[in-house]
């Protein structure tokens, strides 16, 4: 199970770093305000923000209480991801391009699902509102370009980086 929860830790964590996700000037919409909060946490280089970012609470409270000591040892390494792959002091931005709010929750609610199936969490959580958002991130150089949902639950919006 550990290794599951690592794996997961560290696909998330890659996620973030390498996808490039950044902030952008100003957000209007709570869904553009996710993505800019991840955004915020990735340039501050703080683990619990971001992944609190892309994972309901009770599935971070359990992925942390899984990984115990080890996820000490993986904020620890965060920070120096973060800036092996960007370099020292570079911010990373983003230009949200365009978004369309979804009608079918059907495969956002999959996602959520098992992410809670995951962790063997029983738990009442419906996805009320999600949205496909395409943005072009740049940190220093490098641009890339990204589609992402972002949705709903428990009224807290997440971002979902698979």
């Amino acid at each position: 199970m550990k290794r599951l929860i690592a794996g997961i830790m560290a696909a998330s964590m890659s996620v973030c770093v390498f996808a490039s996700c950044g902030k952008k000037d100003s957000s209007s919409e709570p869904y553009e305000k996710a993505v800019t909060d991840l955004v915020d946490a990735i340039n501050d280089k703080d683990p619990d923000a971001t992944l609190a970012c892309c994972m309901p609470g009770p599935v971070l409270d359990k992925y942390k209480s899984v990984m115990g000591d080890s996820w000490d040892e993986m904020k620890g390494s965060f920070s120096d991801s973060i800036e092996a792959e960007f370099g020292r002091g570079v911010k990373v931005t983003v230009d949200i391009k365009s978004s369309k709010k979804l009608d079918d929750l059907s495969e956002v609610q999959s996602y959520v699902d098992n992410l809670y199936d995951s962790f063997s969490i029983d738990e009442e959580h419906t996805v009320k509102e999600a949205y496909s958002v395409d943005f072009e991130t740049k940190a220093g150089n490098d641009e890339a370009e990204r589609s992402v949902y972002v949705y709903s639950l428990d009224d807290k919006w997440y971002v979902d980086l698979n």
